[in-house]
């Protein structure tokens, strides 16, 4: 699975498929010296005629956002085309979001993490291990909601998650816009791609990979 960033920012832009179907809608608002700064995680949910289908299970009740012309014009860019078996399954997404998650950082202490009805420090959540050459930067370890141990490898580059054990198995990428000394402009957006594996901890992988994103675009 390819998700593709509707924007250069990973705090502020929506996470679609190369079909065009949107999954997650991630915002984080300025505000001024001294304010909380939050980001809001929402993920895409089914819905027909703007009715919902199904329960959640994440512990919040806010209210679904109806946003169809940003999936309308979201969907226009999308790097791929839509099959027709993939049109039918698009169709029941009609641009609404549900709560996810939020990230609330903080300064002069751990930041934290809302989700799943839980809060979350990220000083707890994550454990350091190893160095990058990037920056001197800490590799991050964190127990994902199926109990494993999984590592992003953080690096100049694109960052990976592994599995953090002998076998090292990489669960998502993160993909940069190719770049260099080129006049042909590049035809994909950046985008977070997750292996089949990964897709069980889809939300996991999503959440931390925002989280560590704030790092580097701060």
């Amino acid at each position: 699975m390819h998700l593709f960033l509707s924007t250069s920012s990973a705090l502020n832009c929506i996470y679609f498929t190369e079909f065009g179907r949107p999954m997650f809608k991630v915002e984080t608002r300025a505000v001024a010296l001294g304010e909380t700064r939050r980001t809001i995680i929402r993920r895409a949910v089914e819905t027909v005629d703007g009715v919902w289908l199904g329960d959640r299970d994440d512990g919040y009740h806010e209210d679904t956002n109806n946003a169809p012309t940003t999936y309308d014009q979201e969907r226009s860019r999308s790097p791929g085309s839509t099959s027709a078996s993939d049109s039918e399954d698009v169709g029941t997404f009609e641009g609404h979001f549900a709560h996810l998650a939020h990230i609330e950082y903080s300064a002069l202490k751990p930041s934290r993490i809302l989700y799943a009805g839980r809060e979350m420090r990220t000083n707890r959540l994550f454990r350091a291990e190893g160095w990058s050459w990037y920056g001197m930067s800490r590799h991050q370890v964190f127990v994902a909601s199926d109990g494993c141990e999984y590592r992003w490898v953080i690096g100049s580059k694109n960052p990976k998650l592994v599995t953090n054990d002998s076998c090292k198995r990489v669960i998502a990428r993160f993909h940069r816009p190719k770049g260099g000394f080129t006049l042909k402009p590049t035809s994909l957006p950046s985008s977070l791609e997750v292996y089949p594996e990964g897709e069980a901890i889809l939300n996991d992988i999503l959440i931390t990979f925002v989280y560590l994103r704030d790092a580097e675009e701060s």
